[in-house]
């Protein structure tokens, strides 16, 4: 199955927010982290559990931060809700689902 993916405007803005000095961080999600999630979107990312039970965490290693990018799966389309570090994250996801 062929996946499309859209940002949600909240993670867009946490995308900008958190590239927007570490351009090499922005293409290694656009080149090599997007298309491995839409390979396979269950099976790259740990499912989570209670509120987010119907999301999806993906392990960003960058500059020494446990970043995590959460994502939920609409039929053919993944929804990326939020990207930021590990211990906030899902916090941020939580509200916005």
């Amino acid at each position: 199955m062929a996946y499309r993916y859209v940002f949600t405007p909240q993670c867009k803005d946490d995308l900008d927010d958190l590239t927007r000095r570490q351009h090499p961080l922005l293409m290694r999600i656009v080149v090599e982290v997007i298309p491995r999630i839409l390979q396979d979107p269950h099976a790259v990312s740990e499912r989570k559990s209670g509120k987010l039970k119907d999301c999806y965490g993906f392990v960003l290693s960058a500059a020494g931060a446990g970043l995590r990018l959460v994502y939920t799966i609409r039929g053919d389309t993944v929804a990326f809700i939020a990207v930021g570090r590990h211990d906030l994250v899902y916090k941020v996801a939580a509200q916005r689902i």
